[in-house]
């Protein structure tokens, strides 16, 4: 009869804990958040890619205070004579700083809530899901130093993804986009951040406000982050699908409501039926 040693048995039994430990801690790592989300991107990708296509421009933009219409043919004409490969902030005399165009990378000019089609990669509920899906997907890189030498061309939310690498704005059109797609209330904020142009999102949830940096590319998921915890970043104007708000009151602000920010204009993918032509004015 085979008699084991009192050690034997418990360096036996260490051993088959310890097994046992690794299975489940393997299975635990496996359905974790992060590694859900890995595999929804490889599956996505790379044909997410596949599906980048030219986007359905036009439209027009109701100014909200004087009512007048605005198709993006019209804009597009104010800017002739101009730099083309930046963006403006524009207006008429009643309704100043109204809305904004930038360009494409057809090289046009397009409305900027023109840019956020309604794209999302993969459905997911995982909210910290499209950034982290960006920061393992997509390169940060300056327009002037692309093949294109452009100073300024902005990615649909759908190019984004097709394109491997982009700046800020490209990074937060596809991030806030992804997020509306999932029903949250997001925006594309633009302004400075350490005297620099910058383009970020703002998230409106349960009463508060989280920033999201579109264009981080740390390791690891993320948590959300109170607006008011970044004071370094200088909003002037942001938008959504839908609408333009800009910033009347001080730039070093850490709230993105209240009534120093001010809804100017309604974009439309079809003509509105209101008054349409008026005197545009334009600013950097």
């Amino acid at each position: 009869m085979l008699r084991l040693s009192a050690g034997t048995i418990w360096k036996t039994a260490a051993v088959l804990f310890f097994a046992l430990f690794l299975i489940v801690e393997a299975d635990s790592q496996r359905n974790s958040p992060r590694s859900v989300l890995d595999r929804q991107i490889d599956a996505a990708f790379p044909d997410a890619r596949v599906r980048g296509r030219s986007p359905d421009f036009g439209g027009s933009m109701l100014l909200l205070k004087s009512k007048l219409e605005i198709p993006e043919y019209v804009a597009q004409m104010q800017t002739r004579g101009l730099d083309s490969d930046r963006h403006y902030i524009m207006g008429t005399e009643n309704d100043e700083n109204a809305f904004a165009i930038a360009p494409g990378m057809d090289q046009a000019q397009h409305f900027v809530n023109a840019y956020l089609v309604g794209f999302a990669p993969f459905e997911t509920d995982n909210i910290f899901g499209p950034a982290y899906t960006l920061s393992r997907t997509k390169t940060y890189q300056l327009d002037r130093n692309s093949i294109t030498g452009f100073r300024e061309l902005w990615q649909t939310s759908r190019e984004a993804f097709f394109y491997k690498r982009g700046d800020c704005e490209d990074h937060a059109i596809a991030l806030a986009d992804w997020l509306i797609e999932m029903g949250e209330d997001a925006r594309v904020v633009a302004g400075e951040f350490d005297g620099e142009g910058h383009a970020w999102v703002i998230l409106f949830k349960e009463g508060k406000q989280y920033l999201f940096e579109a264009t981080d590319k740390r390791p690891g998921m993320r948590r959300l982050s109170l607006a008011s915890m970044h004071p370094k970043y200088q909003p002037r104007w942001m938008f959504n699908r839908e609408h333009f708000w800009f910033n009347t009151g001080s730039a070093r602000t850490v709230k993105y409501h209240g009534p120093k920010w001010q809804k100017k204009s309604r974009y439309s993918k079809q003509p509105l039926g209101s008054r349409l032509g008026g005197k545009i004015d334009h600013a950097a």
